[in-house]
């Protein structure tokens, strides 16, 4: 039996199936039309005109006529084989698995004028380029921090690096004193904790002025390596703001705790 394919897919005929099942004319149409709300569009079977594919494979059509033919794909096929449950149905189902459609895997065909497969071409697009976007909002704070950094000589100010990580200058310095990262001179000045600065994370730039640069101010900032650490490390819903309940909440949270607490002496005197 010839190999029919169309539009990129390996198909068969309704008439193909009686024949090669030996069963009686229309016996693989009757399955069709019985069950054709349970067969996909394109995925399982396609509607072509009889002219247009008759050119390619004249001697799988008659002659003669016109119209439409079902042309049925590997998975509509084995939908049909279901009902084909005797022994011969089973042989020749795997002999035309294993022939026919081998090294012809099953591919859907896309048909622009079924206004399914528009939609569902058109939903795949758009979760596509949703994902895109989510990916791009998701690149654009490093995008941004990699941009300030590299203007900045590789390293930015503590002001600029909590703004960088979305966090106020106080919440920020807070963190980094608490979690070693900073400490306070005798002139309460801020000061790089020393295994910070031969991590790499943090550099405390010491600068002098004055007559014979007797004075001298120092200043930490914080590298590319030691942002990316931060990044890492700080969770920053622990510094997102709780709203506080109303105070109709809070006046009504007293009055059952009051209540709570006239029902437990009650019952300790009874």
């Amino acid at each position: 039996m010839d190999r029919i394919t169309y539009q990129g897919e390996t198909v068969v005929t309704l008439a193909q199936i009686d024949r090669v099942h030996g069963r009686p004319d229309g016996t693989a149409g009757r399955v069709f039309r019985d069950n054709r709300d349970r067969f996909a569009s394109t995925a399982e079977y396609i509607v072509a005109n009889l002219d247009e594919i008759r050119r390619g494979f004249p001697r799988a059509f008659p002659a003669r006529g016109g119209g439409e033919v079902i042309l049925v794909t590997r998975r509509g096929y084995m939908k049909i084989c279901k009902s084909l449950t005797d022994d011969l149905a089973w042989d020749v189902f795997n002999e035309m698995l294993d022939r026919y459609f081998a090294g012809h895997p099953a591919v859907a065909a896309f048909d622009p004028s079924d206004p399914a497969v528009l939609i569902a071409v058109l939903g795949s697009l758009h979760a596509q380029v949703a994902a895109k976007d989510q990916r791009i909002a998701e690149l654009e704070p490093q995008a941004a921090t990699l941009k300030q950094l590299t203007g900045s000589g590789g390293s930015v100010s503590l002001t600029d690096g909590g703004k960088v990580l979305g966090l106020k200058r106080k919440d920020f310095l807070v963190w980094l004193s608490v979690n070693d990262w900073l400490y306070r001179g005798q002139d309460s000045k801020w000061r790089a904790n020393t295994a910070r600065v031969e991590s790499g994370h943090l550099e405390q730039i010491v600068q002098t002025y004055g007559p014979n640069e007797q004075y001298a101010t120092v200043s930490v900032r914080v590298t590319v390596a030691g942002m990316a650490e931060l990044n890492h490390l700080i969770d920053r819903a622990i510094f997102t703001k709780v709203k506080k309940p109303k105070k109709a909440k809070l006046v009504a949270d007293d009055a059952l705790n009051a209540l709570n607490a006239l029902v437990a002496d009650d019952a300790a005197f009874r």
